[in-house]
């Protein structure tokens, strides 16, 4: 990991080993350094934390990214390893030997055997640098571990994590005075509803560098957590691990949290349980229609009195209901409905919503008609960029109430960040998804619909 060590200064290791403990100083200079006994959960958590994604990619049961193997490599060598581990279960990688460890294995180390092998030893400034900081974070260390836990409920695993971060940038004395007085926190109702998350916290004292490591960091025990999480619990006012579910909990309220790695990925909003297919919403507006026009319809015997277009463009459309550059299926059945007087636009927007609350629990064709209304025309055309907006805040709106959570925060690859706070309803909710997202694309209603792409695909604009 590239460290910038140009504003660091070294501090006299003398007068700093007259007030700390030899043993702790032994301690976490074997810890940082290279023991000859080494913890594998170790490598591995400093591992996954040095990963842009917080954990490394595998095929077949392989690790299969050199760039990610070269920052293991490291690690390895930073600790004496001059093999790649069998854990590693790859094919062998060449390590290029390491200098002899800085300390040898016993315990217990007098205050002037310590300096002697720092000064003995050819230490590089970084090196210097590096332990120089280990030396002087002891000092912040109990006070930073204890208000780790005990204001923001980290597990010891996670919050000797953070510490170590902290040190290896040099923001130890940052962190203790960013938790020691909160106002340096950022306060979630203050949040505007979009911006760049890493900008947000330039008041709090550490480092930008120390920030990106926060937002990256993925604790290599959890098969659950996203980016961002563990940073918008310490860096939030009030943010913690939850007690009881969530990604993040913010003064006790639950705070949702969706994040991408790359540009053009999006994200689909949907619970465990409960949402139906898109398949459900065309079956239930063509039934709605062989109803309306008579008996029959495309898949039944007896007389046929949806018109011909309407059948044709279904059957070459597979079902789908929308479409940006053409009128689809249902569109056209709007338009000959009302055209002939057969319906009204409201009952028409009915339709609709009665065909909708099959995809949304919850639903009533009164609810979802009373958001996507508004994007269509008196001759039943639909704006399918007015619909985009409007069914991605319906489907917000249902997700909100089904998961339970109060706020909600989506961030893409650059650290960008569109929020929504609990007082975010209705029209301000469809200004928002106009304005500051982007819905990729509708609801899937054909024929090979799956649950996963029923819902609407959304990314920050």
């Amino acid at each position: 990991m590239k460290r910038d060590t140009s504003n660091q200064s070294i501090i006299d290791l003398d007068s700093h080993f007259k007030t700390v403990k030899p043993s702790k100083i032994a301690t976490e200079i074997k810890t940082y350094s290279k023991p000859l006994n080494v913890d594998y959960d170790e490598i591995l958590s400093e591992w996954c934390y040095r990963l842009p994604k917080g954990y490394p990619t595998m095929v077949n049961g392989r690790f299969a990214n050199d760039k990610e193997l070269k920052i293991l490599q490291e690690i390895l060598q930073e600790n004496g390893i001059t093999e790649m581990p069998d854990f590693a279960n790859t094919a062998p990688v060449k390590v290029q030997k390491v200098k002899q460890t800085l300390i040898k294995e016993e315990a217990g180390f007098s205050k002037e055997e310590l300096i002697k092998i720092i000064k003995t030893t050819d230490l590089s400034d970084r090196d210097l640098v590096r332990i120089t900081r280990i030396v002087d974070s002891l000092s912040s260390e109990d006070g930073i571990l204890d208000l780790l836990a005990s204001q923001k409920n980290f597990d010891k695993t996670s919050s000797m994590q953070i510490f170590r971060m902290a040190t290896e940038s040099g923001d130890y004395r940052q962190l203790l005075e960013l938790l020691n007085d909160t106002a340096k926190q950022v306060d979630v109702d203050s949040l505007p509803q979009t911006g760049n998350i890493i900008d947000m916290i330039k008041d709090s004292g550490v480092s930008r560098e120390f920030a990106k490591e926060m937002s990256n960091m993925v604790p290599y025990t959890s098969v659950k957590m996203g980016r961002y999480e563990m940073f918008l619990r310490l860096f939030l006012r009030g943010g913690q691990s939850p007690s009881v579910k969530g990604d993040v909990e913010v003064d006790g309220k639950e705070m949702e949290v969706k994040s991408t790695i790359s540009k053009g990925s999006g994200f689909r909003l949907r619970g465990n349980s409960g949402y139906g297919n898109g398949k459900q919403v065309q079956t239930s507006f063509m039934k709605q229609l062989i109803e309306l026009y008579g008996v029959g319809g495309p898949n039944h015997g007896g007389s046929q009195n949806i018109p011909k277009p309407i059948l044709e463009a279904y059957k070459q459309q597979n079902g789908q209901m929308w479409y940006g550059t053409k009128d689809s299926w249902a569109v056209l059945a709007n338009r000959d409905m009302i055209e002939s007087g057969l319906a009204t636009k409201e009952d028409v927007i009915e339709m609709w919503g009665k065909a909708l609350s099959e995809l949304y629990p919850n639903t009533t064709p009164e609810s979802v008609g009373k958001f996507i209304g508004p994007a269509f025309g008196s001759d039943g055309s639909v704006d399918m960029k007015s619909v985009a907006s409007r069914l991605a805040a319906y489907e917000f709106t249902i997700y909100r109430m089904k998961e339970g959570f109060d706020y909600f925060i989506a961030l893409n690859y650059q650290d960008n960040y569109g929020f929504i706070s609990p007082e975010l309803t209705g029209e301000g909710l469809v200004k928002l998804f106009a304005n500051e997202f982007k819905v990729v694309s509708l609801p899937n209603t054909k024929n090979n619909s799956t649950p996963q792409d029923s819902m609407c695909a959304i990314e920050l604009a």
